[in-house]
């Protein structure tokens, strides 16, 4: 299947996904001398064409957004036309592999530069941070594919819910450090993410970089450690007296009652 336009001459390659809305394809441009692939957005449903076609045609205009190429009409459809990745999707690389700090320090660093520097609008990023999206390397770095399913809900996506996936995906980063307590700022960041404290991309970024920094050096100088056993052992003890508080309370009860029925029978002095 061939799909032309005055500057390109895609070819389907294979397809994603199909819906009454819209198909998702991945094509190359045989007029290009290299192997780079696409991913097209073919928008079928006339309503939607309507609704979708303005927001994209906008941010076309967007020339931050590199993963963007382009959008057009024809036959009736709607196209826009995007940059496709081949890497691992990020769930499996940390379903396999294990990473340390430093590593899931840059993956985090990968990830919001480029959140930064797409500058990508919220309803986008949310899409590109959904597990079929959502890509990383070997080397670190994240990418985003745009196998794009939620269109009709575009105009319904904001900042807050693009910062909720966010912290999803850092809550899951940064797992281990949020676990074992090993800085406070680790779960405020996480908490803000989820909580939709932040009023850009920007302000995210910095306010990670503060946290990048900080556990860059306390782990180089040897300080990073989880708080104390004895602290976490109280934590539990704590938590454990809580459970058994009202089953301590119930055994006074049964012993203050026993005692009162035995001195009811056995006055003193009889």
């Amino acid at each position: 299947m061939l799909i032309q336009t005055l500057n390109r001459r895609f070819i389907v390659i294979f397809m994603c996904s199909s819906s009454y809305d819209a198909d998702i394809l991945v094509c190359r441009d045989l007029w290009e001398e290299n192997e780079r692939e696409y991913t097209l957005v073919a928008v079928k449903n006339p309503d939607l064409i309507y609704r979708c076609a303005p927001f994209f045609t906008q941010e076309a205009k967007n020339n931050a957004f590199k993963d963007f190429v382009e959008c057009f009409s024809q036959d009736g459809q709607f196209y826009a036309v995007f940059a496709h990745y081949e890497k691992p999707l990020f769930q499996d690389k940390f379903s396999e592999e294990s990473y340390f700090l430093r590593e899931r320090l840059e993956i985090g660093k990968s990830l919001l530069s480029r959140v930064v520097l797409q500058d990508m609008p919220p309803c986008l990023l949310y899409e590109a941070l959904q597990e079929r999206n959502l890509l990383l390397d070997d080397a670190l770095q994240v990418y985003f594919n745009y196998i794009l399913e939620d269109i009709p809900y575009y105009g319904a996506i904001s900042m807050e819910r693009a910062q909720v996936e966010l912290g999803g995906v850092f809550r899951r980063l940064l797992r281990q450090e949020i676990e074992t307590l090993v800085m406070e700022e680790v779960v405020l960041f996480v908490e803000e993410l989820e909580q939709c404290g932040f009023a850009d991309y920007m302000a995210i970024y910095e306010a990670y970089d503060l946290i990048y920094d900080r556990l860059q050096a306390l782990q180089e100088s040897g300080e990073l450690n989880p708080k104390s056993l004895l602290f976490r052992a109280w934590e539990r003890i704590k938590k454990l007296f809580g459970y058994l508080r009202p089953v301590l309370a119930g055994l006074v009860l049964v012993t203050a009652l026993g005692f009162l029925i035995y001195t009811a029978a056995h006055p003193a002095g009889s």
